[in-house]
């Protein structure tokens, strides 16, 4: 699996496929106890999917994201510790505009996250 290949970061879509990383627990905790960072793909990448999600929304489904990991032992604070979030894909098919849109509510998630977890 990609968790136990020699990389620094590993990025994938939390806002699809969260359960599916869940499954690897042990190899999360591996990966995170050498000092490898996770890129959350949280942010959706669909018109759609971005007109039905707010700040809080996503940062509640960031959290449903990794509580499967805690419940494994991770600490939650670790698992924020060593993550980037990023959009969910690529933006390429969305309009100039939504891109957009999806980058601020990138960067507004990122600093309520900070700002609630004092990161």
């Amino acid at each position: 699996m990609l968790l136990e290949a020699a990389t620094d970061v590993v990025s994938f879509d939390a806002y699809g496929f969260a359960e599916n990383f869940n499954l690897y627990p042990a190899e999360v905790a591996a990966f995170l106890g050498q000092g490898g960072t996770i890129a959350w793909g949280i942010v959706p990448n669909t018109e759609r999917g971005l007109l039905g999600e707010t700040i809080s929304s996503l940062r509640d489904r960031l959290e449903d994201a990794m509580a499967p990991l805690t419940r494994k032992g991770i600490r939650y604070r670790q698992l924020l510790e060593q993550a980037l979030l990023t959009p969910s894909c690529g933006l390429a098919g969305l309009s100039t505009e939504m891109a957009g849109q999806a980058l601020e509510l990138l960067a507004d998630l990122s600093a309520n996250v900070r700002r609630k977890h004092s990161l």
